[in-house]
C-alpha cells in the first residue's frame, strides 16, 4: 500500500515538473519577445552613451588642447597687432620725410636759406631769415607751392623780409582767365584787392588761384601767390587767402627779382 502511495506522488509530481517546465518556456519566450528594455531601440542608445562614457577623457584632452592653441592663437594675434601699428607709424614717419625731400628738391638749392621765425601784428607780418655769404642780399622770397615776400633788409647773415601778408607791400596779380588787379595784406593772414577798376567785366569766383601778372618787374609772372574765399559785388572787393602756411616754413628759397637782373644787365 506504501509503494502504490509513493507512485501515485511521483506521477503527480511528474505532471507539474512537466507544466511548470512549459510555463517557463512560454513566459521566457514572451518576455524576449514583447519586452521593451530588449527591443534595438532601448539597448543601442545604452551602448552608445556607455562608449560616450569611456571615450570622455580623450574628449576632454581634446578640449584642453584645443583652448591651449586658441591661447597662443591669440597670442600670436596680438604680436602682429602691435608689429602692424610699429610698421603703420614707420610708414608715415617715411611719408613725412618723403614730402619733405620733394619740397626741398623742388627748392633751388643754390639759395635755400633757413627761416629763423615770423612775426605778425596790428602793423606788419615779417619773416627773418638766415642769408648766407656767396648768396643774393636782395630778392624774392618763395617755396615750391607759392609767393612767400620780399626782402626789404639784411645785416650780417639776416634777412627781414615782408610777407603777402603785410598792408605796406602791394602785388599785382592775375587769373587763369587773364583777369588783373592789385592785392595788399591786411596783417591777419589775408589779403583784399585794390582799386579794381571795371569790376564787372572781371571773370573771379571763389576758389580761383591768383598768380603774380609780372607787371612792376618785382615778381617774375606765374607764381601762385593766393585762393580767392570771398568776392564782394557791393564793395568790388575781393579776399584770399595765402597758399603758403607762413608760420609752419623751415626752408625758403631766395631770388633776384625781374627788376634787378634788368638793373644788373
Amino acid at each position: 500500500m506504501k509503494l502504490s502511495i509513493l507512485k501515485r506522488i511521483n506521477k503527480a509530481s511528474y505532471k507539474y515538473l512537466v507544466f511548470g517546465i512549459i510555463s517557463l518556456g512560454i513566459c521566457i519566450y514572451y518576455i524576449t519577445k514583447n519586452m521593451d528594455f530588449c527591443k534595438p531601440n532601448i539597448i543601442l542608445p545604452i551602448k552608445s552613451f556607455i562608449h560616450e562614457c569611456i571615450k570622455l577623457p580623450d574628449t576632454i584632452n581634446k578640449l584642453t588642447n584645443m583652448q591651449k592653441e586658441n591661447d597662443i592663437l591669440q597670442s600670436h594675434v596680438a604680436n602682429l597687432e602691435r608689429k602692424l601699428k610699429l610698421i603703420e607709424q614707420q610708414h608715415s614717419i617715411c611719408n613725412k620725410l618723403n614730402q619733405n625731400i620733394k619740397k626741398f628738391n623742388a627748392l633751388d638749392q643754390n639759395n635755400i636759406e633757413q627761416v629763423l621765425g615770423f612775426e605778425h601784428g596790428i602793423f606788419n607780418s615779417s619773416l627773418i631769415i638766415s642769408i648766407s655769404n656767396n648768396a643774393n642780399k636782395e630778392g624774392y622770397i618763395v617755396i615750391s607751392d607759392g609767393l612767400i615776400g620780399i626782402v626789404i633788409s639784411s645785416s650780417d647773415n639776416i634777412g627781414l623780409v615782408r610777407t603777402i601778408t603785410d598792408s605796406n607791400l602791394y602785388i599785382p596779380v592775375k587769373t587763369k582767365s587773364g583777369s588783373t588787379l592789385v592785392l595788399r595784406g591786411t596783417n591777419n593772414n589775408e589779403l583784399v584787392s585794390v582799386a579794381i577798376k571795371q569790376y564787372n567785366k572781371i571773370n573771379i569766383n571763389i576758389g580761383d588761384i591768383l598768380y603774380t601778372s609780372g607787371e612792376g618787374g618785382m615778381f617774375p609772372p606765374n607764381i601762385p601767390v593766393s585762393k580767392i574765399t570771398q568776392v564782394d559785388l557791393n564793395k568790388q572787393e575781393i579776399k584770399s587767402c595765402p597758399i603758403v602756411e607762413l608760420s609752419n616754413l623751415e626752408f625758403v628759397t631766395l631770388r633776384k627779382s625781374v627788376k634787378m637782373l634788368v638793373d644788373n644787365e
